[in-house]
């Protein structure tokens, strides 16, 4: 009968591991045939580059600085002893990134017996919590969306941190165990800020913490913060000239733009998302949110202060919203509403002590919750394993980046190419880029004029070989039909993706290419 028990126990504790490691193929699998987001291309070139001896860079020869994440952009890069298909290695790394996500959240999903030892009811409360968090943050969408990217590697930095000072705080601990796990601490909050500049947060956040609460600095792990930090920021100020990446500036200045989302009405939109979706789950959330303010949980206090930090911070930056900045919450959210339908069960259990059915009865809420929360993340996963739909704007870019490469590689000068998204384009044509929203050109990005004005004024200042000009009903007709630029410019290939254009133009060589067209002035 106890070995029974104990099978049944043993199985139960591992289905959340077991969720994590289907949940992981699926992703990873499913953005295999997808492919990853435009950005992650931005990455994947600068690491080919650097890989390749021409250094942390997007042009070979122009030491600008654009990429936000140098933390991924070097483990890809050193990475690429095993393979040159960037593509490939960043997969790999976001599968690896997503096991050590579902891992962290299921060991902050723990429910500690504050009384002592660990007893059969808080391990089933953690099973449930665990599960639930798991399950929500695995079938996160925009999760999914961003594999390939920076984004899970930057999540388990985060959960890492958040794990490791968890276990300092633990009030049995010796001062020497204490100080190992700040240390730890510090190297995984040190690994966020490399792999995200907006990582620093994570640390602020936990020095906040630890200074009001412990009413002193804890030094030794400060100095190997500092010591892991710096070497990065020290190399980016003496070969780009600033630690600040050119991007921040240009994705501040393409907020200008009409018709824009920036970062906070965006969090409010993906918010919106998700509760719609997962409805029982934020319910559980909220109280979970509520029991971490009201009892000051030590495990949860840090992670809600650095939220508060993140969502302070950028909205104050006034950045243009995108998917992936929002992707981290899913996990705090996610451990909020495991502690919610925990403590939910732990009340009803208190409520109904020594009764009848008391144990029925706790079980059988705890399945209703549990199926709730459930449901809507199988069909998100069920998603998962169907054939993705192809996305017309990849699809188009790929075809015109094909075309550029031959031009390119045809040349033996240096072929510059204009276009409004760098990543995959970029990373197929091997073309020297100017990019219209300044990620890579300083003075484009300091514009602060409308995208459409900022695209005019770069093709007019750099004067690029090719460019593309793409888009559905948002094209540029305004810039194509304008005479100073068919003046110039002609169409060289034309790629259609339902209803999606993607248009390679060619410049004029002299001036008896030129058409003369009236009312015609060059900048």
């Amino acid at each position: 009968m106890k070995s029974s028990s104990r099978l049944a126990n043993t199985a139960l504790a591992a289905l959340p591991w077991a969720l994590v490691v289907a949940l992981t193929a699926l992703n990873v699998l499913y953005m295999g045939r997808l492919g990853p987001n435009d950005d992650a291309y931005i990455t994947f070139r600068v690491a080919r580059n650097l890989a390749a001896g021409y250094g942390p860079v997007f042009n070979p020869g122009e030491q600008v600085l654009s990429v936000t994440t140098p933390g991924y952009m070097l483990l890809l890069a050193a990475a690429s002893v095993i393979s040159q298909d960037f593509v490939w290695l960043g997969l790999a790394l976001n599968g690896l990134a997503l096991l050590f996500v579902g891992a962290l959240v299921i060991d902050l999903s723990h429910i500690v017996n504050p009384s002592g030892p660990d007893t059969g009811q808080t391990r089933l409360l953690s099973v449930l919590s665990a599960t639930l968090a798991v399950s929500l943050t695995l079938t996160f969408p925009l999760l999914t969306a961003a594999v390939g990217m920076e984004t899970p590697l930057f999540m388990a930095a985060i959960l890492a941190t958040f794990a490791a000072y968890r276990r300092a705080l633990r009030p049995s601990n010796e001062d020497r165990l204490t100080t190992r796990w700040l240390l730890w601490t510090a190297t995984a909050a040190a690994l966020a800020f490399l792999l995200r500049p907006d990582g620093l947060l994570v640390a602020v956040a936990i020095g906040l913490h630890w200074i009001v609460t412990r009413r002193h600095v804890a030094w030794r792990p400060v100095a190997l913060f500092l010591a892991l930090s710096l070497p990065w920021l020290v190399f980016a100020l003496l070969t780009y000239g600033s630690p600040v990446p050119n991007t921040l500036v240009a994705k501040a200045t393409q907020a200008l733009g009409e018709n824009v989302t920036r970062w906070g009405p965006g969090l409010v939109q993906a918010f919106g998302d998700w509760t719609q979706q997962f409805p029982v789950a934020a319910f559980l959330a909220l109280i979970g949110l509520l029991l971490a303010l009201v009892r000051r949980q030590s495990g949860r206090s840090p992670m809600l202060l650095w939220t508060a930090l993140t969502i302070v911070a950028h909205s104050a930056l006034g950045v243009r919203s995108y998917f992936w900045y929002y992707v981290p919450f899913v996990a705090v959210m996610a451990l909020l509403a495991g502690d919610g339908a925990a403590a939910i069960a732990l009340w009803l259990t208190d409520r109904l002590d020594q009764r009848r059915f008391a144990g029925l009865a706790t079980g059988l809420l705890a399945l209703a919750l549990a199926f709730a929360v459930l449901v809507p993340a199988a069909k998100a996963a069920s998603l998962l394993t169907q054939p993705p739909i192809p996305r017309r704007r990849e699809q188009a870019y790929l075809a015109s980046a094909e075309f550029l490469r031959k031009l390119c590689a045809s040349r033996t000068d240096a072929t510059r190419v204009g276009v409004a998204e760098i990543g995959l384009i970029g990373y197929v044509s091997d073309c020297s880029i100017v990019d219209f929203a300044g990620l890579l050109q300083r003075d484009v990005a300091h514009l602060r004029v409308s995208p459409a004005d900022k695209m005019a004024w770069t093709i007019k200042r750099y004067q690029p070989e090719y460019l593309v000009l793409s888009g559905g009903t948002n094209y540029p007709t305004q810039l194509s039909d304008s005479a100073w630029f068919r003046q110039r410019y002609e169409p060289a290939d034309k790629i259609e993706q339902d209803g999606f254009r993607s248009v390679v133009y060619g410049r004029g060589l002299g001036p008896e290419t030129q058409h003369d067209l009236p009312d015609a002035a060059w900048w």
